[in-house]
């Protein structure tokens, strides 16, 4: 319980509260993570993941694009509180979907060009892409 107590019989305090643990209605809720891309992560810290949660409720994971990272993209610890609200994520290993196009259309069209870069220094960049078709892929959930 979140609270000023070390022991059970509250015998031994602290000046300030510990916690929380999901009692004292204190422990984070209402979380948005939207519109995040993510890529590359784990790859020295092999226990990561783009999302962890654990003594929280009611967060919303939306629009995220997390690729190439851990063996976990996201991590919900404990399932306490419930709420929570995953809509939309793209979690994936894009060097293996990229193995697995085996055709592409001919709608390729350039974006808006632009420049990227940064003091002064900028090189116009583009993007764009023929619509693709890949062979596999989980949506979802793991693969069964």
């Amino acid at each position: 319980h979140t609270g000023t107590c070390l022991t059970e019989d509250c015998k031994r305090t602290v000046p300030y509260k510990v916690g929380p643990d999901a009692r004292g209605g204190e422990q984070p809720h209402g979380t948005r993570v939207v519109r995040n891309l993510v890529r590359e992560l784990g790859v020295w810290q092999k226990q990561s993941s783009f999302w962890f949660q654990a003594t929280t409720h009611t967060t919303q994971l939306v629009e995220n694009i997390h690729f190439n990272g851990p063996r976990a993209g996201v991590n919900f610890n404990d399932g306490m509180g419930g709420g929570d609200l995953m809509e939309g994520n793209l979690i994936g290993n894009g060097p293996e979907v990229l193995t697995r196009i085996d055709m592409l259309g001919d709608d390729f069209k350039m974006g808006s060009p632009g420049t990227c870069g940064k003091d002064g220094q900028g090189v116009p960049v583009g993007d764009g892409t023929p619509t693709l078709r890949v062979t596999s892929l989980t949506v979802g959930g793991t693969a069964a």
